[in-house]
Order: C-alpha cells, then structure tokens, then sequence
C-alpha cells in the first residue's frame, strides 16, 4: 500500500511525520511522492495563523481532488482546534489528534482492511502491497519551515527532525498552542539518542532537535538533564555530523548553553531566538517573560562568544493595542539587534486565547505595512550578513536538489546561508568545505576545496 505524507508548518510536524512515516515503511508501507497515486494521503496540519488554518483547507481539497480515490488522513493542529470544520470538507476520510499520530500502524490498517474489502466487493484485483524504496517531495514557504511528503528529511534529504519535547506552559497571550499541543513533556534521553543514531545510520548529515519549546527541556522530570546537559549527553554517546537546534526562548538561554554552542564542533552556529516584539508594553501584553534590554543583552552575550553566529526571530506585527509609536520600537530595536533574518507574521486572532477577548483595533492595512517593513529590513539585514563570507571558507551539506535556473548544487552552510556550487550529483548529502566567491540573487556561490 502507497502512503503520501504532506507537512505543513513547524519543524516539530516535520519531526512527527519523520516518526510516522519510518514506522509505516518498517511496517512494509511504500512512502511515495503525491503524484505516484497513493492509496491513502496524510497531511499533517499547522494552526498558529488563519493563513495557516486557509492553507490547510486549501492542500486538504488539493489532496482531494488530485487524489480521488484516496483515504485522505488530516492530522496536526489545526484537527486539533477544528476537527468538525475539517470533517466538513467531502472527501476527508479520517481527522486525528496530535496525540493519536502514535496509534499512526493502527489506523492505517484499519482503512487498508476497508479499501482491501471496497476493491473486493468492486472485482478490482490492480491492488498490491507495494514495498519499495521511499521518494520524496519537497516545497518551501516564504518561512522557510518546509512542507515535505516523504518518511524523512527536509529539501534534498539532508536533514532528519528528532522530537526531543512537546507541549509547552508559557501561557502567552496570542498563542493557541498549549490547547492542542498540552503541556511540557520531555522525550527520554535514551530515546532521544536512538532516535539520532537510526538518522545517522540512514544518512543524514544534519540533525535538528525540536519541540514546541525545547528550552525547557527536562524541567517537567527530575530524572533529565536541561537542554545544556542532553547536548553534553548526545556529543558523548552519539556525536552526529552535525547538530541543530530549533528555536529557544530568550529567557532560556544560559551562559553555559551559549558555551557549549561556542566550543561544540558538531552544533550548528545558528540560533533562533523568538523576540515578538520590541515594546515592552507590548511584550508585557503578550505574557513573555522578558523586556527588550534583556533580550539585547542576550544577543550581545552570544555574539560576543560567537562572532559569526546566525540569529533568527520572529515578529507579530500589529498586535492588539500596538500603536504606531509602540511599532517604532520594534523597527528601532529589529534594526539596531544583528538578526540574519526575520520572520514576521500579522497578528492573526486565535480562538481560545487570552488575546481573542481583546479588540484587535490595527487595521489591516496597518498590518500589511508593518510587516513589510519588517520584511524590507530583514531583506536588507540577510544580504549584509551573506556579503560578510565572501572570500570566507563555509562547511556545508549539499542538498539532493538542484537549483532551477542554474543547475548548480545547492547546500546548507551551517549558519543557515544557502550556497550554490558546481559539482556531480555525488556530492549530494556530503559535508564539504566551500571556499565563497560571491553572492547572487539571495545565495552565496563558491567552490569545495
């Protein structure tokens, strides 16, 4: 049987289709691109905007149409905060929780027993249970998260998410994610490692630890490390080529997680770190737990261990109660804050959190021009940062996708630049060093040396 898998939003989805689609193909399950007429398809969904609750529906009707004859499986988020308005939709054969990806085996046998039966009754014998090698499919969002069919990996193949967390308290106004992801819970550090070393077996050169907020990892069980001594625990018993982390909060980051980033040769020199906004008035609206001096001090710490480091963030534009003199503090401290990039997002009214009881007073015309300007400024800011490793050595791994125009090679570098060489397809998944000669276009180009 032929299993589709679709991703869209954070890299924690990525991560739990990563697992449920391994366990499938172990259970002799062909994972395959969409366009190979899978028998069932299974999109695993993101709520944080109503952007990205529209496109979910949009790949939901997409799947459908495309795939008429399939067993369409929605899971994620957004069936968590709208199963009915998905189970709606003609053509959905099954909504799950988060929680019942686990139960992923079950399922599909269940609906693999019914389409065994209709084809039966139907006199059609073109079924088979098909076990071949898994292909792969791969688009990127203006975010760069990445909606990704396949049993793991994102573009090209080069990186495999491994959940190390789930859930988070933090309980900021704005967010809908502790209601259909629940509270903190960390992963087994037993588990964890077995699950790196079943990537670095099947080859993956990168490895991206991830969660709702991996920051807080360990302090839900006594028996764990922190974040700091789970990373001294991989390194010792599980080194990978290379390691990266997903976003951490600002208050999350102790001088000794900075260090072991600073001294470790496998961690990745790229760090997201979520500032949301920079008034403080508006910080304290949100419920997060620091102010703007905190969060610079913070960068600067970094910085000044990691000279070269990525530093990524995320911005909510026009937030409830934001005027145009309070958004000022935020172009002010975006610019002056030495981000490589930043991720902005309109303020987007979530059922069900503290923030939906407000009036959202920002117009959307106010909305659409704040983010662009946060946008024209991380555009700025991102080709300022490429422009300083011209005539600079970069470790890369190359991704098994070519680029479109130019046919080049294109790889990851591991502060996150993306790095367009020349090469065979051999190359493809190895770590390489990359001499960089200049930039185009939003890329940096070289040659391996």
């Amino acid at each position: 049987m032929k299993i589709a898998f679709y991703t869209l939003g954070c890299k924690l989805n990525q991560s739990e289709t990563f697992s449920m689609a391994n366990i499938l193909k172990r259970e002799g399950y062909a994972i395959v691109n969409t366009d190979k007429s899978p028998h069932i398809c299974i999109i695993n969904t993101c709520t944080v905007t109503h952007h990205s609750d529209q496109r979910c529906r949009q790949m939901i009707r997409k799947f459908i149409k495309s795939n008429p004859d399939a067993a369409i499986i929605v899971t994620g988020c957004y069936a968590e905060s709208e199963p009915d308005k998905i189970k709606s939709i003609p053509g959905v054969t099954k909504v799950i929780g988060n929680i019942e990806k686990s139960h992923i085996v079950e399922l599909v046998k269940e609906i693999e027993k019914d389409f065994i039966k209709q084809k039966r009754k139907n006199h059609d014998t073109e079924y088979i249970l098909e076990k071949t090698e898994s292909s792969y499919e791969a688009k990127e969002t203006e975010k760069e998260d990445v909606l990704f069919c396949g049993s793991s990996g994102d573009i090209g193949r080069t990186r495999a998410f491994v959940k190390i967390q789930d859930g988070c308290n933090s309980g900021c106004s704005y967010c809908i994610v502790p209601k259909v992801r629940g509270i903190s819970r960390s992963v087994p550090v037993s588990y964890i490692v077995d699950e790196i070393k079943k990537a670095v077996l099947l080859g993956y050169p990168e490895i991206v630890l991830t969660g709702v907020h991996i920051g807080v990892y360990g302090k839900d069980n006594s028996n764990f490390p922190d974040l700091q001594g789970l990373l001294k625990e991989i390194n010792k018993i599980c080194p990978p080529g290379r390691l990266r982390l997903s976003s951490i909060e600002p208050d999350e980051f102790s001088d000794g997680l900075i260090e072991i980033i600073a001294l470790s040769d496998s961690i990745c020199k790229h760090v997201h770190i979520p500032l949301q906004s920079g008034s403080d008035e508006i910080l304290k609206k949100m419920n997060r737990q620091y102010n703007i001096d905190k969060f610079i001090n913070l960068v600067g710490r970094i910085i000044n261990r990691c000279p070269f480091i990525a530093i990524g963030t995320d911005i909510i534009a026009g937030f409830p109660g934001e005027t145009e003199l309070m958004f000022k503090s935020t172009l002010d401290a975006v610019k002056s804050i030495p981000f490589t990039y930043i991720h902005v997002f309109p303020y987007s009214n979530r059922k069900g959190t503290v923030s939906s009881l407000w009036k959202d007073d920002v117009s959307s015309f106010d909305k659409k021009n704040r983010v662009k300007m946060i946008k024209d400024i991380s555009n700025e800011k991102a080709l300022n940062y490429r422009k300083k490793f011209i005539g600079h050595t970069l470790k890369v791994v190359v991704e098994t996708t070519r680029h479109k125009n130019s046919n080049n090679l294109i790889a990851l570098s591991d502060n996150y630049l993306k790095v367009l060489l020349d090469g065979p397809d051999d190359l493809m998944r190895k770590l390489l060093y990359v001499k960089i000669l200049g930039e185009r276009e939003g890329f940096l180009y070289g040659t391996s040396i």
